[in-house]
C-alpha cells in the first residue's frame, strides 16, 4: 500500500487527508498561484523500491522499472480482457483474463514473456 497525503486549503482552511492505494498512476492537483505550492512527492518506499531493478534505454529521464505480470485472477467475468498476446507467433492466452484492456497491454510493444520456452 502507497500513502498518499492530499492537502486541501480553503482560504485559510487546511485539511490533510491521507489515502492508502494499491496502484496508481497520475495525481492531478490544481493551484491558484502555483508559486506558493512547494515540492509535490513522497519518497519512495524502501519495500517497493527492491522491485525496481531493470534498465532500459529511458533509464536516464524515468529511472528503473519493475516487471509486474499481465495475468490476474480477479473473480470478475471482464469479456474485454480476454484476448490472445503473440509471442514468436504463438497465441498467448490468460488463465483468467489479462490485468489490462488490449490497448493498454499492446501499445508500447514491451511485452516480455518468461517461463515456458516456445
Amino acid at each position: 500500500m502507497h500513502p498518499i497525503a492530499l492537502i486541501l486549503l480553503y482560504g485559510k482552511t487546511t485539511m490533510v487527508v491521507v489515502l492508502r492505494v494499491n496502484m496508481h498512476e497520475y495525481v492531478l492537483c490544481f493551484a491558484k498561484n502555483i508559486s506558493t505550492v512547494g515540492k509535490i512527492e513522497l519518497p519512495p518506499d524502501e519495500k517497493v523500491l527492491k522491485y525496481y531493478k531493470y534498465k532500459d534505454d529511458k533509464f536516464e529521464t524515468r529511472g528503473p522499472y519493475r516487471l509486474q505480470p499481465l495475468a490476474t485472477t480477479s473473480m470478475d467475468d471482464r469479456p474485454n480482457l480476454k484476448y490472445p498476446l503473440y509471442y514468436h507467433g504463438h497465441e498467448v492466452w490468460p488463465a483468467k483474463q489479462w490485468l489490462w484492456a488490449k490497448e493498454r497491454s499492446t501499445r508500447t510493444g514491451r511485452t516480455r514473456f518468461f517461463g515456458k520456452e516456445w
